[in-house]
């Protein structure tokens, strides 16, 4: 099978970075929202399905290398790290919803 290579532009890298979604940060907080939201309101569809944390997780793991490349590329997001935003990965509440199956 034929390998396909694209290259990005620099502008295109730095616009998805930064700016798409509100740029990595924002998109991580927001995942991490997303499980605690998940937790308050439907802590039964956690329990029954926990392979959804592992997507959330997933999601979290390429977020957080995301924003770190950002910062090491020296670009600015719309969305600066500041205290409590992104907020941390919920895990010890995660912890509790299993151990309660």
């Amino acid at each position: 099978m034929a390998e396909i290579q694209k290259t990005i532009p620099p502008a295109d890298t730095a616009m998805i970075l930064q700016d798409l979604g509100g740029g990595a940060l924002k998109r991580l907080d927001e995942n991490r929202e997303l499980l605690e939201l998940l937790q308050a309101k439907v802590p039964e569809l956690l329990q029954t399905h926990p392979h959804v944390i592992g997507w959330l997780k997933a999601n979290d793991e390429v977020f957080e290398e995301l924003a770190v490349q950002s910062a090491a590329l020296g670009m600015r997001e719309r969305f600066a790290r500041r205290p409590n935003f992104p907020r941390p990965w919920p895990i010890s509440q995660v912890r509790d919803n299993q151990k309660r199956r």
